[in-house]
């Protein structure tokens, strides 16, 4: 576990809980956490604020996008199905 953790910093103890679950280690978080802080790595590490920018621009994009495809659809529906008829 210390292992995967030095080899990816970025990761807080909820990230490496979920990962050892995936490989079959069955671990509470909470054990994770204590593990962790025993050995003198912070359960979790503070994250970049670039990263998190980077998350809400994506974010923001593709909420956007998704509204302008529904508007184009709801006019497209208007033209197939005109209000009224």
């Amino acid at each position: 576990m210390l292992r995967v953790v030095r080899e990816n910093p970025s990761w807080g103890y909820r990230r490496v809980h979920g990962e050892l679950l995936t490989l079959g280690v069955k671990v509470a978080a909470s054990t994770v956490w204590e593990i962790l802080r025993e050995a003198g790595i912070d359960p979790g590490p503070d994250r970049a604020a670039t990263a998190w920018t980077q998350f809400l621009r994506a974010a923001g994009r593709s909420a956007a996008g998704s509204r302008l495809h529904r508007e184009d659809d709801a006019h497209r529906h208007e033209d197939v199905h005109p209000r009224g008829h």
